[in-house]
């Protein structure tokens, strides 16, 4: 560098770029950079490990239809609708609550059951999720074989 290059530099602050000094200090320090990226490394898994919770699902489909000989498909897609509101109504009500668990076996569920018709049709799409495979099964499992003794009146 000349003389007038080097005064522009100090005086605006800068330091001189040199890669080889950049590749001597890596190479005096690999051992500390070794050790900060195993680190590093380290709590991510161990923050996944610990934070990681599965969700298992299960879904249920029912096909909804009026009583009626003389029903049609717009009177079934409406029935669909007024069916889907009622029906998780009557999932979380605890009439129906005390049977799943009774059926199921366990004391306490912790999940969440939904209903929701799928559009354009008389189907009603139930899902039950939780935490736990098993209790998800054993619930849905439940709401198969004991919907029927509270939405016959439906």
């Amino acid at each position: 560098m000349t003389e007038k290059e080097t005064t522009r530099t100090s005086q605006w602050g800068f330091l001189e770029f040199d890669p080889m000094l950049l590749v001597r200090d890596v190479a005096k320090r690999w051992l500390l950079i070794l050790l900060v990226v195993a680190l590093v490394s380290m709590s991510a898994f161990v923050y996944g490990t610990v934070s990681y919770k599965p969700n298992y699902q299960t879904s249920i489909t029912y096909v909804t239809y009026t009583r009626s000989s003389s029903a049609s498909v717009y009177s079934n897609l409406n029935s669909a609708t007024a069916v889907a509101s009622v029906f998780e109504e009557l999932l979380n009500s605890s009439l129906l609550q005390g049977k799943i668990l009774a059926e199921s076996g366990l004391d306490v569920f912790d999940g969440t059951i939904t209903a929701r018709v799928v559009p354009e049709t008389n189907l009603l799409n139930v899902t039950v999720a939780g935490h736990n495979p098993r209790s998800v099964f054993l619930v849905a499992r439940a709401i198969v074989e004991n919907h029927e003794s509270v939405t016959y009146q439906v």
